[in-house]
């Protein structure tokens, strides 16, 4: 994906990025090619954060580690950084690109102090509860691995549920003014009307479906579907739109916003022209940068019709069990401090991650443990949506592979250990899994043929 970083910085624009950069080498020191400004982290801890520093002399931190204190809390100090220096390249006449990715809401889901008590009367008190939430190992036993066997969720796993859930909104309230921050940053400096503001997340999330307590990692759609706001030039306000998109398609539409196109050997595809129809809106199209303008009304993103599925895949890393009981180490003091108690004011309803890679604290909850994903989890999937007008259904197929990349290669191509194939416009929460159902094979088989091609394609021979 940072791919496009290079292209950007080839037409002049000036590159930031403050926060979370994942897999990157472990020390963080050197920036990648096409950067200009560095304050990045593997994620790290929300309290007393540690950074490494690049070319941000000009605004106080030298080059190298920086450490942060205990009262340091991690969204806070990204927001800071970032907020000078959108200040700084903003009064210049080059344009930028700053990259801000805060750890929130990821777990131990630990609130800023200010906010660790802050509740809405109009949210909700508790997690929305489906009825795939804490159901039944008969209406399971269709679908693959720990989730088949997964036990039913108990009162202390319920309320270790409802704790997380209420503490991941309000990580969230530091976030939010993070971005209404940028944006009054921005609105000072004269360039929000000339500015993109793209804001999304990397994977959704679980909070007791298919009696999994809390993570990701799964094909379904509460973990796999993100939110996508953008506001810039061209867009109309409280537009929507209903074409499935990835984050690949992040990187060709901030390319195609600077008015590049994609390399032919870059994956996704650009969301621009859906965003800006300058065939029928010539004010839109105004608003728009000149380079852009031109890009767009040469039409080499949007000549091909936008595709009805997307493709994912996923490996399975390593054990991951979440245990809710049996917990004898919070405190009261679980707001000053990264640490797994859902109830982070009384140090009550804690929970411990246990896998064969490391431990939070191995003497912590060690009863009443849900996996979370097995080595039954490595998986391709293909989820549908029909275009208007379509009459196929609005699906998601997926096969599973048994093993653990990092042992032994796992080749898609080979028959599948376990299929799981929901028609979602009738059963949105994944229940009944129609593999092998006689009055589906037709449509499985096109499903798995689709599949096939995903799997295979690269760059621009992808949809």
């Amino acid at each position: 994906m940072w791919q496009f970083a290079v292209h950007l910085k080839d037409v002049g624009y000036t590159i930031g990025l403050f926060g979370k950069w994942l897999n990157w080498p472990a020390d963080w020191s050197s920036m990648p090619t096409g950067f200009d400004a560095w304050f990045a982290n593997g994620g790290g801890d929300y309290f007393s954060p540690r950074f490494q520093v690049r070319n941000l002399q000009h605004l106080g931190y030298a080059d190298g580690a920086w450490q942060g204190g205990s009262g340091d809390y991690s969204t806070s100090i990204i927001g800071n950084v970032s907020l000078a220096w959108v200040h700084s390249v903003a009064q210049r006449e080059k344009p930028f690109f700053a990259y801000i990715a805060v750890k929130a809401a990821h777990e131990p889901f630990t609130p800023a102090p200010w906010y660790t008590e802050h509740w809405e009367e109009s949210w909700p008190t508790r997690e929305p509860r489906p009825p795939n939430w804490n159901c039944s190992v008969a209406a399971r036993s269709r679908h693959h691995g720990c989730i088949a066997s997964a036990p039913m969720l108990t009162a202390e796993a319920a309320a270790v549920i409802t704790g997380s859930f209420q503490n991941r909104w309000r990580t969230l309230l530091s976030l939010d003014d993070l971005v209404k921050d940028v944006y009054t940053a921005c609105e000072d400096s004269g360039v929000a009307d000339r500015t993109y503001f793209v804001s999304t997340s990397d994977h959704g999330f679980q909070l007791g479906q298919l009696n999994i307590p809390m993570d990701k990692r799964h094909v379904y759609d509460w973990d796999t579907r993100i939110p996508l706001v953008i506001r810039g030039p061209g867009i109309p306000g409280g537009s929507r739109l209903e074409q499935p998109a990835t984050l690949v398609d992040l990187a060709p539409t901030f390319l195609s916003m600077a008015g590049l196109p994609k390399p032919s050997t870059m994956d996704g595809r650009s969301l621009l022209p859906l965003l800006v129809d300058t065939s029928k809106n010539d004010s839109a199209c105004a608003q728009l940068l000149p380079a852009t303008q031109r890009h767009l009304r040469d039409g080499r993103d949007s000549s091909a019709p936008w595709r009805d599925s997307v493709f994912f895949t996923h490996f399975f890393y390593t054990e991951n069990t979440k245990c809710v009981a049996n917990c004898t180490s919070c405190s009261a003091q679980c707001h000053q401090h990264d640490s797994n108690c859902a109830d982070s004011i009384h140090g009550l309803q804690c929970w411990s991650t246990l896998n064969a890679h490391w431990t939070q604290d191995p003497t912590v909850c060690t009863t009443q443990c849900y996996p979370t994903e097995t080595r039954d989890n490595n998986f391709v999937a293909l989820r549908h949506t029909p275009r208007d007008g379509s009459s196929s259904a609005d699906t998601l197929y997926a096969e599973f592979h048994h093993g653990q990349l990092d042992e032994h290669p796992i080749d898609f191509r080979t028959p599948p250990n376990h299929v799981e194939y929901f028609d979602s416009s009738t059963d949105p929460w994944m229940m009944h899994n129609l593999h092998g159902e006689a009055a589906r094979v037709d449509e499985e088989k096109v499903l798995q043929d689709k599949l096939r091609l995903w799997l295979a394609c690269k760059g621009n021979e992808c949809p």
